[in-house]
């Protein structure tokens, strides 16, 4: 990616019995690394990532997720990571060693953001593979399925964060 790309990417699939294609938000996604100040040195790593919900009811008006890597993350190769239900409300990796440190769901009303799921509710599974996270961007898919048979399958290629700000 160039130093002032956009993200790219969309969720499409089934929710709630509709065909659905959410574009990803170019505001909302992102590549972060906080550096460290701690001894061993490596950065913090998270991907913001935000799908423009059209036509959804329940006044949403996005949702996403914020992914937490293991410190100083990078990889080439493909890398899958199941998510399975954790706590009463949450999802999070399901293998103790993976790249996936912390998994949290978010959505966008005109009044408010907040964390957890949009209809009808967390997943009942999912996984994230992530094709390539570097110092410039972060590339891969999720996705989500439900109990109710939606399926959700969501990509997405996005900037460092502070690459787009130069």
């Amino acid at each position: 990616m160039t130093p002032d790309a956009e993200p790219e990417g969309e969720c499409r699939g089934t929710h709630l019995g509709m065909n659905v294609k959410w574009p990803i938000s170019k505001d909302g996604s992102w590549l972060e690394r906080i550096p460290s100040d701690s001894r061993n040195g490596n950065d913090q790593v998270r991907v913001w990532l935000e799908y423009e919900t059209q036509g959804l009811e329940d006044d949403v008006e996005a949702f996403g997720v914020e992914i937490r890597l293991r410190d100083g993350a990078e990889f080439d190769k493909p890398n899958t990571t199941k998510l399975v239900p954790q706590g009463d409300y949450g999802l999070g990796p399901q293998q103790v060693d993976s790249m996936v440190m912390e998994w949290s769901g978010w959505f966008w009303t005109s009044e408010e953001s907040r964390t957890g799921y949009i209809r009808p509710g967390r997943p009942a599974e999912g996984s994230i593979t992530f094709e390539r996270v570097n110092a410039l961007q972060a590339k891969g898919q999720f996705v989500y399925l439900y109990l109710d048979g939606s399926k959700l399958t969501c990509t997405f290629d996005t900037p460092n964060h502070s690459s787009s700000d130069s």
